[in-house]
């Protein structure tokens, strides 16, 4: 929703999102996977902003005629930044927001990765063994089973 604070954070995906998927030549589906940075330290939005860039992108997709597949939001509630933790106080959020990805009707598809990586255990985190160094961002095995959670059935390309 907001570009970061620092070289690192990027800008917002609704600033990239036109150079990102509507320029590209023969792009049809687009995964939407944004946001938990948003929830985080030092953006920190809320709920309803985090809902509005959603919805904003989603429309923004469809009006350039490409489908939409939602992505929910990883656990995080042991993420490192610097050796600090960064996002347990996000989960309340986290999980709003996924309760909203889940059942809205916006997007083409929801891609369900929270279920796909989470620890059984504790689901507030990622499983070990998907986890990497920084608990944020998932190790190999972690994105291959990201990649599994894809429905390709659900995209309109030729990518089956």
């Amino acid at each position: 929703t907001r570009d970061g604070l620092i070289p690192q954070f990027g800008p917002a995906g609704v600033a990239r999102l036109q150079r990102d998927a509507i320029d590209r030549a023969g792009v049809s589906d687009v995964i939407v996977l944004e946001g938990i940075n948003d929830l985080g330290v030092p953006i920190g939005v809320d709920y309803d902003q985090l809902v509005a860039g959603y919805t904003d992108l989603i429309a923004q997709l469809h009006a350039a005629g490409l489908a939409v597949h939602l992505g929910t939001l990883l656990p995080a509630g042991n993420a490192l930044s610097d050796g600090i933790a960064t996002l347990p106080l996000a989960a309340p959020v986290r999980q709003r927001v996924n309760a909203w990805i889940r059942s809205q009707t916006l997007s083409d598809s929801v891609i369900d990765f929270d279920a796909a990586l989470r620890d059984p255990a504790d689901p507030e985190v990622l499983a070990p063994r998907y986890a990497g160094a920084d608990n944020l961002h998932p190790n190999p095995a972690g994105y291959r089973a990201m990649a599994e959670a894809v429905d390709l059935t659900a995209f309109r390309g030729r990518c089956r």
